[in-house]
């Protein structure tokens, strides 16, 4: 009797368990929503701040040409590029069209993952004394992230970015541009992002392996930037911000760590690059990076070293997404997702777009 207990009670439970095909099926499906979502918040970025440009620039030439009767149509064109290149236009569509998008891609990403719930990451965190030593720390991964951009710019003579996107995303003398950007910045950008790449897409790599997720999701957030110069800032953050997110069990904290990365670099700009500039910019600009480096690295290694390693059980930011297995890991997480078509367009995509960005870095003549 003892023996067909045993038997059956085996039996009950391997019939309660998923089947490694039913995982697989429905981590395809998870992985490539993952991947999914940033293509389609790359399209409805793209599709509004395109309009958005293009109907700007027509108003500019249009103005010009009326005021300058006779002028030659390529001149009017180059002049109407000029004069939108030189307005709030480009970062207030650039900022709409993200935001819209961000948005936009949770929430139809959310519909086609059904079981997720949008409330449950906004969560409150669990109680950790510890965030805030995760949320300044994080700061020194920024410096190292700046100081290895110089040095390879230093190097190769070539940037990432090339000058029209740098002058459109910098902090001049249009206050409205100014505004608007630091705003999208400090405030609308990490909370967006935050909901998407560690709401959503940290969310749906999780199901059998945390640590798998928190590094290919940090991967899809560097590549996202679309520029080389962020694409490895990006993914250094990118490890810190999941980190903290799972062990809170919230993104409320990822998006104030988010949101002091994104004001310390805005900082940076206004003072150093906008109100200061010359040689004293450089010099301030290297003392605030050693700065960053000097208080934020100890506070990081602290922070790792009281939370310890991803726990696979309990670190989860939603539940709708726990699954677990003791399938072979390896063949349901970086198997599934690099066999995902939405992955590789996506990386393909963004690569192509951050090989655009790359130019030669400008040089002032001696005098």
């Amino acid at each position: 009797m003892d023996m067909e207990n045993t038997i059956h009670n085996a039996t009950e439970q391997t019939a309660s368990q998923p089947s490694t095909d039913l995982i697989k099926k429905k981590l395809k499906q998870a992985y490539g929503s993952g991947t999914l979502g940033m293509l389609i918040q790359l399209i409805i970025a793209g599709t509004v701040s395109g309009i958005a440009n293009s109907v700007a620039q027509g108003y500019f030439a249009g103005r010009y040409a009326a005021e300058n009767p006779g002028v030659d149509q390529l001149d009017v064109v180059a002049k109407g590029q000029e004069l939108f290149q030189a307005s709030s236009v480009p970062v207030i569509s650039n900022a709409v069209g993200y935001l819209i998008a961000n948005v936009a891609a949770f929430l139809i990403m959310v519909a086609a993952l059904k079981a997720f719930k949008p409330a449950d990451v906004f969560r409150k965190p669990k109680a950790n004394k510890t965030m805030a030593l995760g949320i300044i720390g994080i700061l020194g991964l920024q410096g190292i992230s700046m100081f290895v951009q110089s040095l390879v710019e230093n190097l190769t003579g070539m940037s990432g970015v090339n000058e029209q996107f740098t002058a459109s995303m910098s902090i001049d003398d249009n206050l409205l541009k100014s505004v608007v950007l630091v705003v999208y910045m400090v405030i609308i950008a990490p909370i967006t992002e935050e909901m998407l790449c560690r709401g959503l897409v940290l969310n749906s790599l999780s199901p059998v392996s945390r640590t798998f997720a928190l590094i290919a999701s940090s991967m899809i957030f560097g590549i996202m930037h679309g520029n080389f110069n962020q694409m490895f800032n990006g993914f250094l953050l990118g490890l810190v911000l999941g980190y903290i997110a799972l062990k809170s069990g919230s993104i409320i904290y990822s998006i104030i760590a988010h949101m002091v990365c994104n004001a310390n670099a805005m900082f940076m700009e206004c003072v150093y690059s906008y109100a200061i500039g010359g040689e004293l910019e450089e010099k301030l600009y290297s003392i605030h990076c050693i700065a960053m480096l000097v208080i934020g690295i100890p506070l990081l290694i602290i922070f790792f070293k009281k939370n310890g390693k991803i726990n696979e059980k309990t670190d989860i930011i939603t539940e709708n997404f726990r699954l677990d297995t003791s399938s072979e890991k390896g063949e349901l997480t970086w198997k599934i997702l690099l066999t995902r078509p939405s992955f590789w367009v996506f990386v393909a995509i963004y690569v192509g777009l951050a090989a655009i960005m790359v130019s030669p870095i400008a040089t002032i003549p001696n005098a």
